[in-house]
């Protein structure tokens, strides 16, 4: 796909009478009723979603760019490059996407929506790094309370059946005598 540009403007549907009424959600649904406006597609109302609408088979899912790229979807694409640049599937988890930008530098490849592969993995691996003090600040806590709990039950043994009545007798006492 040499220079193809997908010019024309998205249209974003919005649901019928939905700006002006604060309960409905702005999200698109069929309008349905006898003499709805928009059902009918009457001038100056909103627009209904119809498959006119749709982008060009030849222009789906692809980036808006008239650089000559190639999709990559696995480390194993890289190595079968004819292309100087890149775009990185976004159905790539973190990981994954670490080792091709590495791999992708060390071949000298150009990434589309990456301007500097060194600053990113930097930040990636700082947000990993606090990720990884977060949950180990997580871990501490439960353990913390896991022990609390632990001396909580060592430290009440069970009451025979006469110490209870008995314990009981003095909680009342005390109840009697504060009041």
């Amino acid at each position: 796909m040499e220079g193809v540009i997908n010019t024309r403007k998205k249209i974003k549907f919005n649901r019928y009478k939905s700006v002006n009424q604060v309960k409905l959600k702005n999200r698109w649904r069929k309008p349905k009723g006898m003499h709805n406006k928009v059902r009918l597609k009457k001038k100056g109302h909103v627009p209904k979603v119809s498959i006119g609408y749709g982008t060009k088979k030849k222009l789906r899912n692809f980036y808006n760019s008239t650089v000559d790229y190639q999709m990559i979807n696995s480390l194993n694409d890289l190595n079968n490059m004819n292309k100087k640049t890149i775009l990185i599937s976004r159905s790539i988890g973190l990981r994954k996407r670490i080792e091709i930008l590495k791999k992708a530098k060390e071949l000298g490849l150009n990434v589309i929506k990456v301007k500097d592969i060194e600053s990113f993995l930097k930040t990636i691996q700082e947000k990993l790094i606090q990720h990884k003090q977060v949950k180990e600040k997580k871990e501490k806590k439960k353990e913390e309370y896991h022990k609390k709990a632990e001396e909580k039950a060592k430290g009440t043994k069970e009451l025979t059946p006469e110490e209870k009545v008995e314990h009981e007798k003095e909680e009342k006492k005390k109840l009697l005598e504060g009041k």
